[in-house]
């Protein structure tokens, strides 16, 4: 602003018009660096305070707890669970109640917002209840061991990522990874072949960020590297919150399909606001604003004519509509 003024002043004591407009270059292009590096300073602040967090939450001590450190498979039981976000007016979970056997394959569907992505992170250990008990073999989320337990999970969540390293470092999550077992899962989750014909085949980089010959995934390939981590881990709890919803419904079920097929030994969390791609499951929990309201099969809550019959009527249509357009 000084400088603005200071050149209009100058203009009305005789500057030359080309002089004016050259020193107005000057300041707009100054003024736009200053601005620029001012916003990455911002951000470099913001990214720093987010790490710091993150390093934080690594290097909290937890207690001793039991529940899941030997124990080659877990049950988990939301009993009474309800939950509050900071500064929320209302619970997003509300008395909460269920069980997920070892094993099984649990469906949770609903419409956006009704708290599914809530429940999946109280199931995980990473929030607490506001009230009520989540268990694991027996145990409180808040008393276990939480590195035990998080080393028994495998967890999928909406927004998948991939960094710009190998792609066996991708699905095994370290450098000290075992050759065999990421070809196994590779081969389990059908990237096998796509693998081998890469020229550095899984020591090749995802993206160009660190080798130009690095490569980009498609949409579906992503998913198969996805399950392939899965089948690395081999956890004994996995949870898989929509990581399809930017694939078509078609897509979504395939792929919910090699989940089931592959995944025999650990209890599955399958969550989707497509009501048929989760139809295979052994039961499927309806949940709408932020409680449970039915219960059962696909084929006993189609027959029950609630909520979720009405819910795959107009998710049936859509896509026949759809189909039919294209």
């Amino acid at each position: 602003m000084v400088c603005y003024l200071y050149l209009i002043v100058q203009l009305s004591q005789g500057m030359q018009i080309s002089e004016f407009v050259f020193f107005l270059g000057v300041i707009g292009g100054f003024s736009g660096w200053l601005g620029m590096v001012s916003k990455n300073l911002v951000a470099v602040k913001r990214d720093s305070d987010m790490i710091c967090d993150f390093r934080e939450y690594l290097e909290l001590e937890t207690e001793d707890g039991g529940g899941c450190d030997t124990a080659d498979s877990l049950e988990i039981v939301f009993d009474h669970v309800s939950y509050r976000y900071s500064g929320a007016k209302e619970d997003t979970i509300k008395d909460v109640s269920f069980r997920l056997a070892p094993g099984e394959k649990l469906a949770l569907v609903g419409v956006n917002g009704a708290g599914k992505s809530t429940i999946v992170k109280l199931m995980s250990g990473m929030y607490l209840p506001t009230s009520g008990t989540v268990y694991v073999n027996h145990v409180s989320t808040g008393e276990l061991n939480q590195k035990a337990y998080f080393a028994k999970q495998a967890a999928i969540f909406q927004e998948p990522f991939q960094t710009s390293y190998s792609i066996a470092e991708n699905i095994a999550f370290t450098e000290q990874y075992d050759k065999k077992r990421v070809w196994k899962a590779l081969e389990a989750a059908g990237l096998a072949e796509k693998v081998r014909g890469l020229e550095e085949k899984e020591n090749t980089c995802l993206g160009k960020d660190i080798k130009k010959n690095g490569v980009q995934l498609s949409g579906g390939e992503l998913q198969k590297l996805l399950l392939a981590r899965v089948l690395y881990r081999d956890a004994s709890l996995v949870m898989l919150d929509e990581p399809t919803a930017a694939l078509d419904a078609l897509a979504e079920t395939g792929i919910y399909e090699s989940y089931h097929t592959l995944l025999k030994k650990p209890a599955v969390l399958f969550i989707s606001h497509r009501l048929a791609s989760t139809r295979f499951c052994d039961r499927i929990l309806m949940l709408e604003d932020g409680k449970i309201i039915e219960e059962g099969t696909h084929g006993q809550l189609m027959e029950q004519r609630g909520r979720y019959y009405e819910l795959f009527q107009v998710q049936s249509r859509y896509y026949s509509e759809r189909k039919v357009k294209d």
